[in-house]
């Protein structure tokens, strides 16, 4: 029997609402593509495709899936994309080919897209319409489907909720942009009245247990981190406001003297204080390593009670880059009792940085499976382990692991791990490392002593289902 698993981060929506703006499309039919069921399977051609480009081409979180894998809870990410994402840098190529090239590469549909490209397209607006697409569809079972998934609108109740036996789905957002009336959150006229649309969303259906203050591009609240690594040939560019605020920027003054600008501390305020419906937590991830030492200062300083949460992502030591985790972020995170989504994307993880990405991919489909499945998941495993010893090494006496689960980012734009590219592969992904962990502890240097806080059987357990159930019982008030 499958264990039962929790995912962190994925975007099983997105794909189906950007469909739904086709007319023909039935989102209640499970074989639509407007539909979260609709399972698209990964074929020979996706992963010639994938290899060679780096994108997934093919639906990766489908709730289909997630039942095979025996998902019993997910964090849904909403995103109202950014439109510098679909700012091709050749205006040409953008004039002829710019939605096409842009759904080849994301798959949410020409029509969604061309909406996004529109001068009028409102963040906050697409927002609300992406959370009534996932309200209105719970509790139904589709048209040619026999199940059905429910959102939560608080963990309290969550381990009765899980006996029942349908598929759990908590919600966030990927991009504090979302709450910006208007698509240029630079303006700060576009941020009047943010106060009510928070309440408003704290009080909606798929209300979100967390929100991710940065994303790709400035978004008048917080310096970003550097993102677009593979696309940044063909996207204009995300620099403007990259790494920090307190300094020009070509011929334009610094944007803020502090990482976090007054409408930031506003938004984040709004988000975390309980007066105005449940706190909101705050995700760090995206956000620059300016931007998360003045958050964490704040964090302590204002909410010193509340975690913090880093929802996909992995560490600087195998991809060092300030999109991941350094070791003082690793120990700030787990002192807060936070948490730590990995995730299951070949860049982020370190595997690219190696060299040889596509030789090594034509050499490994002539192995048998099982040692297939090794391989790819060293890189998974490398991320894990040293999250885990950071945190032993803390000081700190409770269990190393706690603050480490899966935020596979599936269905974001991401070139996954080859042998676990859907949800339903997490199983292999974690007998991978189960086998890994047996022989750290079979052989000397090891920093964490044999069997702390569990057989690796049990550890896997934790950090493939129980850290997040329980970190989201405790959090989603």
């Amino acid at each position: 029997m499958k264990l039962p698993k929790a995912d962190l981060h994925v975007h099983p929506f997105l794909k189906p609402y950007g469909h739904s703006y086709y007319a023909n499309n039935n989102e209640m039919d499970a074989c639509s593509n407007a539909s979260p069921w609709m399972k698209d399977e990964d074929t020979p051609a996706d992963a010639l495709l994938e290899n060679a480009a780096g994108f997934a081409p093919y639906r990766q979180s489908d709730f289909t899936s997630c039942n095979e894998g025996n998902l019993k809870l997910i964090v849904n990410s909403f995103y109202p994309i950014e439109q510098g994402f679909l700012d091709l840098k050749s205006d040409l190529l953008d004039s002829i080919a710019g939605d096409t090239v842009a759904n080849m590469i994301t798959e949410f549909g020409k029509a969604w897209i061309a909406t996004v490209k529109d001068p009028s397209f409102n963040y906050y607006t697409d927002l609300l319409k992406q959370m009534d697409f996932a309200a209105r569809l719970q509790l139904k079972k589709p048209i040619n489907g026999n199940s059905e998934y429910k959102l939560l609108t608080t963990g309290k109740d969550l381990s009765s909720e899980i006996g029942q036996g349908v598929l759990l789905v908590a919600n966030s957002c990927e991009g504090a942009q979302v709450l910006c009336n208007g698509n240029d959150p630079s303006d700060a006229m576009q941020w009047a009245g943010v106060e009510d649309r928070i309440r408003f969303i704290k009080a909606h259906p798929a209300r979100p247990f967390f929100i991710t203050l940065a994303h790709h591009f400035y978004n008048g609240l917080c310096s970003h981190s550097e993102s677009l690594f593979d696309l940044k040939n063909f996207i204009l560019g995300q620099e403007l406001g990259m790494q920090t605020l307190t300094k020009p920027y070509k011929d334009q003054p610094p944007l803020c003297d502090r990482e976090i600008t007054v409408i930031g501390y506003l938004v984040i305020e709004e988000l975390l204080r309980s007066d105005n419906g449940a706190p909101v937590l705050i995700d760090v991830k995206h956000m620059s390593k300016l931007a998360r030492l003045e958050f964490y200062k704040y964090r302590k300083e204002r909410h010193p009670d509340l975690p913090i949460i880093y929802s996909h992502g992995a560490t600087k030591k195998y991809y060092d880059f300030e999109i991941n985790l350094d070791e003082e972020d690793i120990a700030e995170i787990y002192a807060s009792n936070g948490i730590i989504g990995l995730e299951i994307d070949q860049r982020i993880l370190g595997y690219n940085v190696k060299g040889k990405r596509f030789t090594k991919w034509f050499k490994n489909i002539f192995r048998k499976d099982a040692e297939q499945n090794m391989r790819w998941a060293e890189c998974f495993w490398e991320n894990l382990i040293h999250i885990a010893e950071v945190a032993y090494k803390s000081g700190s006496t409770t269990n190393p692991w706690q603050c480490i689960c899966i935020g596979s980012d599936f269905d974001g734009i991401i070139n996954p791990l080859n042998e676990f590219r859907t949800i339903n592969k997490l199983e292999d992904l974690l007998t991978c490392l189960q086998r890994y962990l047996e022989e750290y502890w079979k052989r000397p240097g090891w920093v964490i002593p044999p069997n702390t806080y569990g057989e690796p059987s049990d550890i896997m357990y934790q950090i493939g289902y129980y850290n997040l159930v329980s970190f989201t019982e405790k959090n989603f008030v």
